[in-house]
C-alpha cells in the first residue's frame, strides 16, 4: 500500500468515526439542538479538525441520512434475487419499507428531518446531497423495476404509469409510518387511540395497507355481460 492510499484510507476512517460520533449526539438528543461542539467533544478531536471534514451540521445529517437509505437499498436489492412475480416483489418491498422504519427508527427519523424545505434549501447542489439523493432515486428505480415485471408478467395492470405509481406507492408507505408514529406518540392523538378509535396493531394494519395498495394495481376483471 502506498502512502497516498494509506492517507486516503486512513481520512475514510477517521471520517467514519466522525460520523459514528454525530449519530450517537444526534440520535440521544434533538437534532435541532444538537451542536458541531457536542460531536467535536464526542469524536475527540478539535472542533478546527472536525470541520476539516465536515463543513457544517448538515453535512453530517447528510451522511448520516445516506447510511441509513444505503441499508434500506441493500435490504431492497435482495427481493429481486427471489423468484417472484411483479405483484409480489411490490408486497414484499412494502413489508421490508415498513421493517427498515421499525428496526432502525433512527436512520428513519433523521431522513424526516433532512425532508424539511428549510434544510432541502440549505444543502442542494453540495456533493454530498447529490449522493444521498442519487441513493434514494436507487431506491425509487426498485419499485419502479418491480412495477415493470408485474406488467409483463401480467400480475400488474398494464395501464399505469410505473414512475408515477412508484412515488404514490413510497408517498404512502411513509405516511402510513408517520401516522402510525403520530399515533403513538403525540399525546393528542394517543388520547384518540386510547378511545379505540384507531387500529395500532402494525401486524395487521401494514399488511392490510399493503393490500390495499395492491388491489389498485391487480389486472381489472371485464365487466359482466349484459346479454
Amino acid at each position: 500500500m502506498g502512502i497516498a492510499e494509506r492517507k486516503e484510507r486512513e481520512r475514510e476512517m477517521r471520517r467514519n468515526a466522525i460520523v459514528d460520533a454525530a449519530e450517537r449526539v444526534f440520535f440521544a438528543n434533538r437534532i435541532d439542538t444538537a451542536t458541531m461542539d457536542q460531536i467535536a467533544e464526542e469524536a475527540e478531536l478539535s472542533k478546527g479538525t472536525l470541520y476539516l471534514y465536515f463543513g457544517s451540521k448538515t453535512d453530517l445529517l447528510l451522511a448520516i441520512q445516506d447510511r441509513g437509505t444505503t441499508i434500506l437499498a441493500g435490504m431492497l436489492a435482495q427481493v429481486f434475487a427471489e423468484n417472484r412475480k411483479g405483484l409480489e416483489l411490490i408486497r414484499r418491498l412494502g413489508e421490508l419499507y415498513f421493517d427498515y422504519a421499525r428496526t432502525h427508527p433512527n436512520y428513519f427519523h433523521a431522513e424526516l428531518y433532512c425532508r424539511n424545505q428549510e434544510f432541502m434549501e440549505e444543502v442542494a447542489g453540495s456533493e454530498q446531497f447529490r449522493k444521498t439523493r442519487d441513493r434514494r432515486l436507487e431506491i425509487i428505480r426498485y419499485v419502479v423495476k418491480a412495477l415493470q415485471i408485474g406488467m409483463v408478467d401480467g400480475s400488474i395492470r398494464p395501464d399505469i404509469n410505473p414512475h408515477q405509481v412508484s412515488l404514490q406507492l413510497y408517498a404512502g408507505l411513509n405516511g402510513m409510518v408517520q401516522m402510525h408514529e403520530l399515533l403513538t406518540v403525540d399525546r393528542y392523538h394517543k388520547e384518540m387511540a386510547e378511545e379505540k378509535l384507531f387500529d395500532l396493531d402494525l401486524d395487521t394494519l401494514v399488511p392490510n395497507f399493503i393490500e390495499m395498495l395492491l388491489c389498485g394495481l391487480r389486472p381489472l376483471e371485464p365487466l359482466p355481460s349484459k346479454n
